[in-house]
């Protein structure tokens, strides 16, 4: 006299295994450590290089841009243009 058929056992074997499956792809998929997650700090990865990557092109434009300066009158000529300075030798003449 067996308590269980072998046929009961292997549905109830079945649905156990299928409930554990469904449990660790719920916990695979969701979660801290989930692969939603993953794809999100992959995305928020991809975001931040791009970021690292204007701001270095960016500093190699200004180290050039301060570079120019040192070596050239352009200094001089950026005082004027953007401050509006003159040399002590100059006559400013204001047209109205």
């Amino acid at each position: 006299m067996h308590l269980v058929e072998k046929k009961d056992f292997n549905l109830i074997f079945y649905i156990l295994a299928s409930v554990i499956f469904v449990v660790f792809l719920i916990f695979l998929l969701s979660g801290e450590k989930g692969l939603i997650h993953l794809h999100a700090l992959g995305k928020i990865k991809r975001n931040l290089e791009n970021q690292n990557h204007t701001a270095l092109q960016e500093n190699l434009s200004l180290r050039y841009q301060v570079k120019s300066l040192y070596e050239s009158d352009a200094v001089e000529h950026l005082a004027k243009e953007t401050l509006g300075l003159i040399n002590a030798d100059e006559v400013v003449y204001i047209i109205k």
